[in-house]
């Protein structure tokens, strides 16, 4: 059952919410139609961590997968310094995922499974260039917006289980960074006022996950928030089962 909880004492995590909220916010900004090239979210995210070395690659499903019209962001993942920060933004779903009537849910799966071998590459990329130069990922964020949130709480057991196999306790060369007993330290799921993601099975599986690698996840959402119909609904499900902090 969901449980509505404030920070305490302990503000360690205010820094990595923050920065999930300018990666998503500025990936956002500069995705409009005047300046849809990724250099532009780029140049904005090294001006602000005053960082020239910050990578970020760009979630986009392949041509084979979708038609030109469709083809747009839907996510990023930025490597700046130790942290690795995989965001998904707010922006609809492909137009057909609404055919038929189809659920939200639905569009997520279909977005994520869309984007899903980028995002590997695009982690794994990210973990070669700390390697090239001797350091290892501290954090791995995964983060989302509205119905970003909703396909980062699809995408989440994809890519704990990617970390697991291809650096941690199931990899043939395990690295101490990304071994299970150091995952709860390693991995956050951060989201903020997400739609709906996945059905009360999926959420259930995605809970024990939470419990079972010690995952700090929160969801946000404001008090205020301009379509409060959908989103605070949405955020007070009885069994999205995370550690929420609803925002003032």
């Amino acid at each position: 059952m969901a449980q509505l909880v404030e920070f305490q004492n302990d503000l360690s995590e205010l820094q990595d919410i923050k920065d999930a909220a300018n990666i998503l916010w500025q990936s956002t900004v500069w995705r409009s139609r005047d300046t849809p090239d990724i250099s532009a979210t780029t140049r904005a995210l090294r001006e602000h961590y005053q960082n020239s070395d910050l990578i970020v690659s760009e979630l986009v499903p392949g041509a084979s997968r979708l038609p030109a019209v469709d083809r747009t962001r839907i996510g990023v993942v930025v490597c700046n310094g130790d942290k690795i920060t995989i965001a998904f933004l707010g922006a609809d779903p492909p137009s057909a995922f609404y055919e038929n009537g189809r659920q939200l849910n639905e569009g997520c799966r279909r977005t994520w499974e869309l984007v899903k071998e980028e995002t590997y590459s695009a982690l794994s990329h990210a973990v070669e260039s700390m390697a090239a130069r001797n350091t290892n990922p501290k954090h791995i964020i995964l983060t989302g917006y509205s119905k970003g949130g909703g396909i980062s709480v699809i995408a989440f057991p994809d890519i704990l289980e990617l970390i697991r196999s291809s650096w941690g306790s199931k990899s043939t060369l395990p690295k101490l960074w990304a071994e299970d007993g150091n995952l709860g330290s390693l991995v956050q799921h951060l989201t903020f006022a997400a739609l709906e993601g996945g059905t009360e099975d999926s959420y259930t599986a995605l809970n024990l996950l939470y419990e079972t690698h010690l995952i700090r996840a929160w969801d946000f959402c404001h008090y205020d928030d301009k379509i409060a119909e959908t989103h605070y609904y949405e955020f007070q499900d009885l069994w999205r089962g995370r550690r929420y902090h609803q925002a003032c």
